[in-house]
Formats: C-alpha cells, sequence, structure tokens
C-alpha cells in the first residue's frame, strides 16, 4: 500500500504499466488501447475505492461469466453503484468497488 517514486516518464514505470495494460488486455479479450488509465495505474496508496466506469465496464462480461450472471444483470448493478461528478462537476464519475462487489455476491 506503497507509492512508487517513480516519475511519468521513468523507463521502469513506463515497463510496468506496459505490462499491465498486456495483461488487462489479454484476460478481458481487448487491445492494449481499450484498456482505461485507472486499470493500469494506481494512486499513491494503491487502495483506491472506485474505478473509472470504462473499467468496469470492461469487466461485466467476464464477471458475468466467472458469478454465473447474465451481463444484463452485471451492468445494471454496475450502473447502480456509479456515482457522477461531486456537485455536477467536480471530479469523474465512479464505480464503488466494494458495494458492487457486495451486490454481485447477493444475486
Amino acid at each position: 500500500s506503497a507509492a512508487s517514486n517513480l516519475g511519468p516518464s521513468n523507463p521502469d514505470l513506463l515497463a510496468a504499466i506496459k505490462e499491465r495494460q498486456e495483461a488487462v488486455a489479454g484476460a478481458e479479450g481487448v487491445t492494449t488501447r481499450d484498456v482505461p488509465a485507472d486499470a493500469v495505474t494506481a494512486s499513491g496508496s494503491g487502495l483506491d475505492a472506485y474505478i473509472s466506469p470504462a473499467y468496469a465496464a470492461l469487466q461485466v462480461e467476464r464477471v458475468a461469466r466467472e458469478r454465473g450472471l447474465s451481463v444484463k444483470v452485471v451492468r445494471k448493478l454496475v450502473y447502480d453503484h456509479t456515482y457522477g461528478r461531486q456537485l455536477g462537476f467536480l471530479g469523474e464519475a465512479k464505480v464503488n468497488v466494494l458495494e458492487l462487489n457486495l451486490a454481485l455476491e447477493r444475486q
């Protein structure tokens, strides 16, 4: 749960990001170009409670398959646990991963 001290142009960081992109792309059956940034980077702590709607959407089919649920059900749960920008203009939309996982468990 510690941050790295690697800057955005550090070759080690760039190599790690490329490796993560390839791993996520392979797991989700998409190209590396389709992998959202938050799938391959982390906050200072690496303990984010939220992911982007794009990253959640990327995982819907795999999660549905692994949990034996319909894609429609999983998409609805993602939608139900997506929060918009604060006050309508601050920050970005986000999906609460803990709440989503708890809802998936109840299915």
